[in-house]
């Protein structure tokens, strides 16, 4: 069985979408931490991901090292918000 530290989450896949993938993980894992590395920065997405459960939510867009920092962080159990999705 895998056990990673932080779990890497995009908003958009095939069967089930980000949101409820997070949602089923932390159902059965509740000491797993997720962060969303995503394109999408609305409210629609945003908000809906951090109420599932979601220690953190970044942008694709974002350079290696604020997506490396924000690995490091959600690992510590902080929580972590691109700045473009804060403004």
């Amino acid at each position: 069985m895998l056990d990673p530290d932080v779990i890497l989450m995009d908003l958009v896949m095939d069967r089930l979408d980000g949101i409820g993938a997070t949602q089923k993980i932390l159902a059965k894992n509740p000491e797993r931490k997720i962060l969303i590395l995503t394109s999408f920065i609305d409210d629609e997405k945003v908000f809906p991901a951090l109420a599932a459960g979601a220690k953190g939510y970044i942008l694709k867009t974002s350079q290696a090292a604020e997506i490396a920092m924000a690995i490091r962080k959600v690992a510590n159990g902080e929580d972590v918000l691109s700045d473009a999705v804060q403004e």
